[in-house]
């Protein structure tokens, strides 16, 4: 199993996250507090940590697919009657 998880961000540089504890490390020791806390809420917002300690639920989640195929299986005026825009944008 990998022990850390690498990512390179623009202000902090490279970060480290433990994959077992979810720890961050920087490469760079001088960082600013300021940059260094933005770059870990960036990492957790963005899943990041979720990822390197295995807590990203793998579940697809199908609703989204079936409402885009509901869209690509129908006309425009359909389209739009569905989502109650019928007079909408007449080209």
């Amino acid at each position: 199993m990998q022990k850390h998880l690498s990512v390179k961000t623009q202000r902090a540089g490279i970060v480290h996250i433990n994959c077992q504890s979810g720890q961050m490390f920087w490469e760079e020791e001088s960082l600013d507090p300021v940059v260094r806390q933005y770059a870990k809420k960036y990492l957790v917002q963005e899943g990041f940590l979720e990822q390197a300690i295995g807590a990203l639920d793998p579940q697809i989640n199908e609703v989204p697919i079936s409402f885009w195929k509901t869209f690509q299986t129908k006309s425009l005026a359909e389209v739009k009657k569905l989502l109650g825009m019928e007079g909408f944008l007449n080209l």
